[in-house]
């Protein structure tokens, strides 16, 4: 006996129980799911109305989704009595579950994926009504009940297996760096322009020149491109050789004149090397303006016969009615065995990684020793859409500072000079709020000041000032305390940024200096970081030093465990919830490029994973094509 919801080939199945199936179950009942009163539900938007000045209409936002009801009505055919309700029995030890079973769909379409739903709860009650005949009749003479299942689920379906995003190999001598430049990028010879429409593009050229001491090849473009996502790309001649380094660095950076938008969660560059695209495995910023990406080459030849470099830009980023002008340009390419340039010593590593998938989803980040005997007891993990920053490297006043293989940075120095860093708008995302936590030593108590103000540099007018700008202006003064090791990562300070994407000029930065109130005890300094927190979240692992973590897990709020759980492994003490740590922010898995950034006190290039279901507003499938939107 076999049926189909809609009288194709499809899959209805919850734990155990199989409610459409071509296969004859060998039980003596069977669950039939049937379509006039079933359906699949939808995402449920949750929505507030935002208070206005408008006398007609309402300016309302989403705010999240809610769960969406999954009805479905199922016949139970049994041979007998005692099997009928064995059948009720087994249904009802399904909901019954300390967790549910998730809800596995597969649409009746050629080659749909599988999906699931992930239940929160069901609802099961048997059906007198309307069911086409007297319920009576029908259990008598058709040996049948009716019920009406209620799913309550997740809002978006997801994959029925894990993705997971393996971790970055660690260098085979990783006190070595090993990065060589493969082409310094000082000729235009050979180079040529390809453009993702050439429909929509204007007369294109290429140059080459010289500014602030870097070297460039540049692509010029102006277009009338409307899609939701385009690119340009510029070709490179010959071929290239990484001599044994798994990545390829492209120093990199793309403007537009008039300036324009630019969107930090759309992915930025990608590579196509000896016919395939690569996404990046991790980025930094290497100068104002320049950011430096790492596309991992595993599986590809030693000699790349081709390199072509495309920048992308968001629809939102096009301003058609003035046809701007887009300008591609690269500084250096360069092979390494390693990513990261921001913290030399090893302990800092960024990574990047694509979240596949149409929907937000959860996960789980695992941060391990690897080749180390210890993670440590002291971790810095950040997620977010913009790259964290490493502040020791632009230090620009400080006392003596002191070279050290313990330290994140690599170095240390001390308050008793006031310590500043200029941190280059450019490194920066703006309309938002950074985060800025240093590690700092000392016992006892200490009163800490911060302040920041907006540079200009060179400029002509006075520093702080920024003519068509916001004066950013901040200081506060911290009492902080540690109690038992003296290394801590505090947090310091947080910086509303200002709408200041339309700075161009390289020298414009944000100058941010810590100090100590005169005679003061001493306070060591070792690195800080600007975190995007208005696009991100971190997260600081604070173990005393006599208890070394093997292993540091962050999972996110799933049904079974509806609270975000951070767990560490000990070698004596086994797995169990941290409870030494601070959260700033929630991580959160949004489709698109994820900046991963980690930073420990003991493991070097510590090997970080993640494991998450690719999720679906509708039905499970592969990703967009890129330029599908636009035909």
């Amino acid at each position: 006996m076999t049926t189909a919801l809609l009288d194709q080939p499809a899959e209805l199945t919850w734990g155990s129980q199989v409610f459409l199936d071509a296969v004859e179950p060998d039980l003596p009942w069977q669950f039939i799911a049937l379509s006039d009163e079933s359906d699949l539900g939808n995402p449920e938007p949750l929505v507030e109305t935002i208070r206005s000045m408008l006398t007609v209409g309402e300016k309302s936002e989403r705010t999240g989704w809610g769960n969406r009801e999954f009805p479905v009505r199922i016949k139970i055919l049994a041979t007998d009595g005692q099997a009928m309700a064995q059948a009720e029995n087994a249904l009802w030890a399904e909901l019954s579950a300390d967790q549910v079973a998730p809800l596995i769909w597969t649409p009746p379409l050629l080659e749909a994926w599988p999906m699931a739903l992930d239940v929160d709860r069901v609802d099961m009650v048997r059906a007198y009504d309307n069911i086409g005949e007297r319920w009576d009749h029908r259990e008598r003479f058709g040996r049948c009940r009716i019920y009406d299942l209620t799913f309550h689920t997740l809002p978006f379906a997801r994959d029925t297996e894990p993705t997971v995003v393996p971790a970055l190999p660690v260098p085979e001598d990783p006190d070595t760096p090993a990065r060589i430049v493969l082409d310094p990028c000082d000729s235009k010879a050979g180079w040529t322009a390809t453009p993702c429409h050439t429909n929509h593009w204007n007369p294109r050229f290429i140059d080459n020149g010289t500014s602030g001491g870097n070297t460039w090849v540049r692509v010029y473009a102006s277009n009338t491109y409307t899609g939701s996502l385009g690119w340009l790309a510029i070709n490179r001649p010959g071929t290239l050789v990484r001599s044994g380094r798994r990545y390829i660095t492209v120093d990199f950076s793309r403007t537009s004149n008039p300036p324009v938008m630019e969107e930090w969660e759309a992915k930025k560059l990608t590579i196509v090397v000896s016919g395939k695209e690569l996404e990046p495995a991790g980025q930094e910023p290497v100068s104002s303006g320049i950011t430096r990406f790492y596309f991992d080459c595993i599986g590809l030849p030693d000699t790349l016969t081709s390199f072509q470099a495309r920048g992308w830009w968001e629809a939102d980023a096009w301003n058609t009615s003035s046809q701007p002008t887009r300008r591609l340009a690269l500084y250096e390419i360069g092979a390494d065995d390693r990513i990261g340039i921001n913290g030399t010593s090893g302990f800092q590593v960024p990574r990047t990684v694509l979240i596949e998938g149409a929907a937000e989803t959860q996960a789980s980040l695992l941060l391990d020793a690897g080749p180390n005997p210890l993670v440590g007891s002291t971790a810095l993990i950040y997620t977010g859409r913009s790259p964290a920053v490493s502040l020791r490297a632009l230090r620009v006043n400080s006392g003596t500072v002191t070279p050290s293989a313990t330290a994140m940075s690599g170095a240390t120095n001390g308050l008793t000079t006031p310590m500043t860093v200029r941190i280059p708008v450019g490194r920066l995302r703006n309309d938002t709020t950074y985060t800025i936590p240093w590690r700092l030593s000392f016992t006892g108590q200490r009163i800490i000041h911060w302040s920041a103000r907006m540079v200009a540099g060179t400029a002509t007018w006075p520093a702080g000032e920024i003519p068509g700008s916001d004066v950013v202006v901040e200081g506060d003064t911290l009492v902080i305390n540690t109690t038992a090791d003296p290394w801590r990562i505090h947090d310091i300070a947080a910086l509303q940024l200002p709408i200041i994407g339309n700075i161009s000029d390289p020298t414009h930065a944000i100058d941010f200096t810590l100090s100590l109130p005169s005679g003061s005890d001493p306070v060591g300094v070792d690195e800080g970081w600007a975190l995007d927190t208005g696009n991100g979240a971190y997260t600081v692992v604070h173990e005393p030093s006599a208890y070394q973590l093997s292993a540091i897990e962050i999972r996110s709020p799933e049904l079974g465990a509806p609270k975000p759980e951070v767990v560490g492994t000990w070698l004596d003490y086994g797995r169990q919830d941290i409870s030494r740590l601070t959260t700033l922010g929630t991580h959160r898995w949004l489709p698109g490029l994820l900046h991963i950034f980690t930073a420990t006190d003991l493991a070097k290039y510590a090997p970080c994973s993640a494991t998450y279901y690719r999720r679906y507003p509708f039905h499970a499938g592969p990703d967009l094509p890129v330029d599908a939107a636009d035909g």
